[in-house]
């Protein structure tokens, strides 16, 4: 997944979590729960970082809330901040 190096980079991927039933419940979140433990140890490694950003891609975000919107947006969100 994209490497994120502040958090307003990260924020596409955030509003993707408040608008995502996986996102609501964090644990549940495949996509998530990589990104928050391998953000920082992807920076050095050519091989995580590039399957990090088939993931989390930085113009789009999550992947999997792109590709199954339909059934994994919450209408009117959550408040997640």
């Amino acid at each position: 997944m994209a490497y994120f190096s502040n958090g307003s980079e990260a924020d596409i991927l955030a509003n993707q979590c408040c608008n995502c039933i996986l996102g609501k419940q964090r644990i549940l979140c495949p996509i998530l729960k990589a990104q928050l433990d391998f953000n920082y140890d992807a920076v050095n490694n050519k091989v995580a970082t590039e399957i990090l950003n088939i993931l989390v891609e930085k113009e789009t975000g999550c992947q999997m809330f792109v590709k199954y919107k339909n059934s994994l947006e919450i209408e009117n969100g959550w408040d997640c901040k």
